[in-house]
């Protein structure tokens, strides 16, 4: 391939409107061009109520393009062809409480629209290969005061409708197994604090949880079926795993710790402990492969000492 460049131009324009001292209208849109594109217009439209001093609904509604990659773009126009973005659409209501100086919360509802750009499998090309439709809700809390600060979420996603234009593998429902996506937990839970009780020493901490991969067994279960399907007993597919075999899929918990020693203005020094529950069960860190879902690797459990000094 000969030496070659492209470039990419954007312009963002937003326009707020204050209806009232209650009720505030928001309008904006992104637009994009890239030398092997034509233009790619994202829009969006919020609007926020405020009835009172803590409490607050938004809103919101967006379309997001997303293009290709900048080899695949100028493949497709030295072929005459127009290359098609990834595209969003968004539906989003959020409402949101600072219920003292302490705490704030808020939950958010969400559904979302999304026509998606990969890597058809068996043509090599980048593609259309799926639509799918998915939404969730997520609760977010956070405490703040003198000594503490707390920060809470936990989010739910559940896939509504997936139709699947080429090969993929981002969901097996289509083939009539279960009806989630393969690659993202259906629940997820994180947890951050941080603790100073007086004088110079402070304590972090942070959990995250996912809470299972359904739509990775689902895929290794039609792995399975095709296998014992099949007239040789055979399968070509790196999603084999053998018949009941769940490991990968369960929870995976990566728990943080740290303490910091503030020994003057200017400099510390701290202990940090990573993938904790790894002491208990390296199961417990594992992280999945993105498409053999038969394996996974266990992160390892670490300990850091750091020094820091501020000019």
């Amino acid at each position: 391939m000969e030496k070659w460049e492209t470039d990419t131009y954007g312009v963002l324009a937003e326009h707020q409107w204050t209806i009232n001292d209650k009720l505030t209208n928001f309008v904006g849109v992104r637009v994009d061009k890239d030398k092997y594109t034509q233009d790619f217009w994202s829009p969006r439209w919020a609007v926020v109520y405020t009835p009172d001093a803590k409490t607050a609904y938004k809103a919101i509604w967006s379309k997001s393009l997303r293009k290709n990659f900048g080899e695949e773009l100028r493949t497709q126009h030295l072929g005459d062809e127009i290359s098609k973005p990834e595209e969003l659409r968004s539906w989003e209501f959020i409402v949101e409480r600072q219920h003292n100086k302490q705490l704030h919360y808020g939950t958010s509802l969400f559904y979302n629209y999304l026509d998606v750009l990969g890597i058809d499998s068996k043509t090599l090309r980048s593609q259309r290969v799926a639509s799918m439709q998915f939404g969730g809700i997520e609760f977010m809390a956070d405490y703040i005061a003198d000594k503490w600060q707390v920060h809470f979420s936990h989010s739910y996603t559940k896939l509504d409708s997936f139709s699947a234009f080429g090969s993929q593998k981002i969901s097996v429902s289509p083939s009539g197994y279960g009806n989630d996506i393969s690659d993202w937990p259906d629940h997820i839970t994180k947890l951050n604090a941080h603790w100073k009780p007086g004088g110079a020493l402070s304590y972090d901490a942070s959990l995250r949880i996912f809470w299972g991969f359904p739509g990775q067994q689902d895929f290794a279960e039609k792995t399975v079926d095709d296998r014992l399907a099949s007239e040789d007993g055979n399968s070509s597919s790196t999603a084999l795993t053998d018949p009941g075999y769940d490991d990968p899929f369960g929870e995976s918990i990566y728990l943080n710790l740290g303490a910091t020693y503030q020994l003057n203005q200017q400099s510390e020094i701290a202990v940090r402990g990573y993938n904790l529950l790894g002491l208990v069960d390296g199961q417990y860190n594992k992280r999945n492969y993105l498409i053999n879902v038969g394996n996974y690797r266990e992160e390892a459990t670490a300990v850091a000492v750091e020094y820091q000094y501020r000019f």
